[in-house]
Formats: structure tokens, sequence, C-alpha cells
């Protein structure tokens, strides 16, 4: 496409003005590093009008095969970006940041004013990050503060953030419109499958992630990702995992903790297993991990588990503590779990209420004529 031959990077790439570009690689990048080479200092601004297509490694816009890509996208302009075999649309190649290759990279990406941007991952590959890694080597540094980005992981991948095996951090997001999702096994926005979801900030903007079967949709990947360090400050957050991850939290296997929330309008909830907010599925596993430094001081927050999990704290199987609700409005909704404390069979301890308006539940989300009310399978704080 544009950048690197075979083992070589691309660098110092400007796409500006009214240009209107389709690049496609071939064992390579769309634009960027070439088989084995990374993408350096890519911009993409003005109005620029681009289609990028990696093939067979070589993500769209960004690195290839084992390596990363920094690319920051601007102004006006319009992306579509799709990675090749293993690759994310905008990052890393297959393997990202190997250090058998003295030039790899980390990747970074920056999305900013009122770019229009479209990013599809390959199978194990986020859409915005990195591609399939390798024992989980190399880092992601992405920074969204406006525009309208759609990112759509391959599975194992996450929307935005880690590809299989890989950890998605230091994920910021400031303004703009936002909509992230994995195809299965990924967070919408955080770790891949078997991979965490950590120091990820929310600062304002629109922002509505999904996270794929077993995944949260903000947090940790599929099969024991941690989610925690997760900061919301502001902005409206419309957060799921579909199936036995937590909302905003762990992976399906994996704890939730270390999650503040001190501003804005969130709605967070996961459909089964796992917490709104906290821990994803434990059942099954060989040492459940409890959800533990839950902190909600502002804001106007819905939590929920529609089954087994509770609304705030453990999923099925685990356990809540140090759960502490001091500001905002807050409901929170368990079913077979607790609205605030333990998922089924699972525990709790060291809950703080203060200064908060509070309505906690453990009921169905979805009430049947048929359910009697009066019997409660589960406390509502506790």
């Amino acid at each position: 496409g544009i950048g690197g031959g075979e083992y070589g990077n691309g660098n110092n790439i400007t796409i500006s003005g009214n240009a209107k570009v389709t690049a496609w690689g071939y064992d390579a990048t769309g634009i960027g590093g070439g088989d084995f080479g990374a993408g350096k200092n890519i911009q993409i601004k003005d109005n620029a009008d681009v289609h990028a297509y990696g093939s067979t490694g070589g993500a769209g816009i960004g690195g290839g095969a084992n390596c990363g890509g920094e690319v920051s996208i601007s102004g006006n302009a319009t992306v579509f970006a799709k990675g090749g075999d293993s690759a994310a649309g905008i990052g890393s190649g297959r393997y990202g940041g190997s250090p058998v290759y003295s030039d790899r990279i980390d990747t970074t990406v920056t999305i900013s004013d009122n770019a229009n941007v479209t990013a599809i991952g390959d199978t194990g590959s986020a859409a915005i990050g990195n591609g399939y890694k390798y024992n989980n080597i190399g880092k992601t540094d992405i920074t969204i503060t406006g525009g309208k980005v759609t990112a759509r992981g391959g599975n194992y991948g996450a929307g935005i953030g880690g590809g299989a095996y890989g950890n998605g951090s230091d994920i910021t997001v400031t303004g703009g419109e936002v909509t992230a999702n994995s195809g299965n096994y990924g967070a919408g926005i955080g770790g891949g499958g078997w991979g965490n979801g950590n120091n990820i900030s929310i600062s304002g903007g629109k922002v509505t992630a999904t996270g794929g079967t077993f995944a949260a949709g903000i947090g940790g990947g599929a099969n024991g990702g941690v989610g925690e360090q997760i900061y919301v400050y502001s902005g409206k957050l419309t957060v799921r995992s579909v199936s036995e991850g937590a909302g905003i939290g762990g992976g399906q296997g994996g704890p939730g903790r270390f999650i503040y929330i001190k501003g804005g309008t969130v709605n967070a909830g996961s459909e089964s297993g796992g917490a709104g907010i906290g821990s994803g599925d434990q059942d099954g596993q060989n040492k459940s991990e409890d959800a533990h430094h839950i902190e909600i001081s502002g804001g106007t927050v819905e939590a929920w588990s529609n089954y087994a999990g509770a609304g705030i704290g453990g999923g099925r199987g685990g356990s809540g503590y140090d759960i502490s609700i001091t500001g905002g409005v807050v409901r929170a909704q368990g079913y077979f779990g607790a609205g605030i404390g333990g998922g089924m069979n699972g525990n709790s301890g060291n809950i703080l209420i203060k200064d908060t308006t509070l309505t906690a539940l453990a009921l169905p989300l979805y009430p049947s004529s048929d359910y009697d009310y009066n019997y409660q399978p589960a406390s509502a704080v506790g």
C-alpha cells in the first residue's frame, strides 16, 4: 500500500488536504509498515478521505507483523481501516511488539477534532489497538478526544484495546461519540480474550461499549480477564456484557476492582452471570475472584445484572467487598445476586453508603407475573 517494503518501516507518512486515498497491502499494512515493519508517525488530517486494507498480518493502518503503529487522525478526516489476518484495523499487526525485532514499537493511536473513523479488526485482533498477541508483549496507548469512532473487534479481540492474549491499557476518552464492540470473547473497551483491561479513563463524550460472550463491556476479556483502574469522571456511558462478563469490570472468571465513578451518566449491565459493575461470572472457577474497591461518588448510575450477579459487586459465585456509594443517584439491581454486594453464592463485606440517593433491588430486570416478589432470593444490600 503506502509505507515500508518487506522488513521495512513506514516513517513520517502524512495524508492531508482534500486527498482521497485507497491503499491495499500485500502481506503488509494498507498504510504503514511492511511485513515485519513498524508504522511510525502516520498522520491523517484536514479533509482527507482514506480507505486502508491490511493483508496477512498487517494492520489496515499501523504496523506489519510483529510491529506496532503510531497513528494520529484529526481535523475532518474520514477513515475506514480493516486489518489483515490477525491484525488490528488501526494499530499493530499480528504479534505486534515482539522484542525479537529491534525496530518494534508499542501502539499509539490518537483520534481528535471531527474525524470520522471506522475500524474493523480481524480474528484475534482489536479494531483499534493491538493484533493477536504472543505472551502479551507490547502496550497500547489510545486517546480519543473528539469525532465519531466506530470500532468492531474480531473474535477474541476488543473493540478498542487488546487482541487475543493481550491487555488493553492506557485508554482515554475525553469527547466524541464512540461505539466499540467485540465479535466474541473480547471486551468492548479493554482486554482481548485472556487479556486484562486497565487504566481506562472516560471524562466526556458518548460511549457505547458491548463486550462479546464471556467478556466485559469495559474491562477484562474472556477467560479470566481482570478489569481494574477504571475511572469515569463525566460523559454518557451505555455498557453491557452479552454473557458472563461484567458491564464494567472483569470478564468471565476475572475480578473487577479499583473502579471509580465520580460523575457522568452510566448504565452498566450484564445479561447473565456477571455483575453490572464488578466481577464477571465466577461459577466453575478453581478459585473465585472477588470484586473489591468499587467507589461511586457522583453522577447518575444504573448498574444491573439480569441473572446471578450483583448490580454492584460480585458475579455469580463471587463476593463483593470494599464498596462505597458516597454521592450521586444510584440504582443497583441484581437477580439471585444482591443489588449491592455478592453474586449468587457470594458473600459481601465493608459496604459504605453515605450522602447518596440509592435504590437497591434484588429483583428480575424484566419482572414476570409468575414470580412471587414477597420471596427474595438475595438481599438488596449485602
